[in-house]
């Protein structure tokens, strides 16, 4: 009896700390919306460029085709980024991830702004523009995507009852992204109307720059700390290698004694 209750004990002891943890975690709803954010500023960012950065970077003598390829650079590092990213979340944690993601694209948007300014600085000529806009959009894609693979990596984890749903509407989320992106940035590069071309070459990614930033803090206040399960499906292992789940295992065959095989015999009318 004493066992018992001993028993019923450690089990309510335990429901109870699950309770505390299940309460302690922010609403699945909030952990969706800290997602959408991401990837729709991610994808704000990615886009942005495009409004103006052409016409500018002809008067300052880049070609039509090195043009092209600083915009391939961004999706290109943003695609050599995911063939690691499970990886780096499960070594950083999502939260660091996330956060550090949106660090470095803030500081690596900021650096593409003011690139003709440290060229100049240095004494360089504008036509050594280019590659620092080559180098610091590759490294955004490159390095920033972090924030936005660690966040896709949680969706899969925290929804895996409506991934369907979820993954559709990443997708949704990121495409509205891209179309609000060009909007944004011609916006902001005629918000100064009154300002040098310099100044309104920078404009746009001084506030990009600050709204990644911005994002960091809230974030890190509802993303789970941890990284990700070794399976990278939500730490749940498959049903055909779980016991009892349809999967189990067969035991390897015990030894019958004689007395059991005659018992067993005699039963089935064979002695």
């Amino acid at each position: 009896m004493a066992d018992d209750n001993l028993l019923d004990g450690g089990q309510r002891s335990d429901e109870q700390h699950e309770d505390e943890q299940r309460a302690a975690e922010p609403p699945r709803g909030l952990l969706l919306i800290g997602v959408y954010s991401v990837l729709f500023l991610r994808y704000v960012i990615a886009t942005f460029l495009s409004a103006f950065f052409t016409p500018v970077a002809t008067a300052w003598g880049i070609s039509g085709s090195f043009n092209g390829l600083i915009f391939a650079a961004y999706p290109a590092g943003m695609s050599l980024t995911s063939l690691f990213a499970p990886q780096i979340v499960q070594r950083l944690g999502t939260r660091t991830a996330i956060s550090l993601g949106l660090q470095l694209t803030s500081v690596l948007t900021l650096a593409f702004g003011l690139t003709p300014d440290a060229v100049d600085a240095w004494g360089g000529e504008t036509a050594q523009y280019k590659w620092g806009f080559l180098g610091f959009y590759w490294l955004s894609g490159l390095l920033g995507s972090v924030a936005e693979n660690a966040a896709i990596i949680l969706a899969t984890q925290q929804f895996p009852d409506r991934l369907g749903t979820v993954m559709a509407s990443i997708g949704t989320i990121s495409g509205v992204g891209c179309m609000v992106g060009p909007v944004v940035g011609g916006v902001l590069y005629d918000l100064p109307a009154d300002g040098s071309m310099g100044m309104r070459f920078r404009f746009p990614f001084f506030v990009c720059a600050l709204a990644s930033l911005a994002l960091v803090l809230p974030l890190r206040a509802i993303m789970p700390a941890g990284g990700i399960s070794s399976d990278g499906a939500g730490g749940e292992g498959r049903a055909e290698d779980t016991p009892g789940a349809g999967g189990r295992e067969d035991a390897p065959d015990e030894p019958v004694s004689p007395a059991t095989a005659k018992a067993g015999a005699a039963e089935l009318g064979l002695e």
